[in-house]
């Protein structure tokens, strides 16, 4: 969660297995392998800005939901991860991004 927050990449890589997936149903492009996960990743990162994140969870999985710097401190609600735990490290996540979908989770907005 710190790395999400501090925009490190190199931290978020290293808790990541090698070959470890990323997915954003319903969107067909993926990533398989820590150092593309990074690239792709870091580049995001860079583009969104500042994020807070609060951990959560969804179907039983560890999950992490990431705000944007909305107005009058109030973070808007970009993503749910969802992670897949190995005991080696973090083999999977799929983040959902239909803001729609998302509120249904009471997670809309973050101060």
């Amino acid at each position: 969660m710190a790395a999400f927050e501090n925009a490190d990449v190199d931290t978020l890589v290293a808790v990541l297995t090698e070959d470890a997936m990323f997915e954003m149903p319903p969107f067909r492009t993926w990533f398989r392998g820590d150092t593309l996960i990074g690239d792709f990743l870091g580049a995001r990162m860079r583009e969104l800005g500042k994020l807070s994140v609060v951990r959560a969870s969804a179907n039983g999985q560890p999950a992490m939901a990431l705000y944007v710097a909305g107005r009058a401190d109030e973070g808007r609600l970009h993503a749910l991860h969802v992670l897949t735990v190995e005991p080696h490290g973090v083999s999977r996540v799929v983040a959902y991004q239909d803001p729609h979908a998302l509120l249904r989770l009471g997670l809309a907005t973050h101060r």
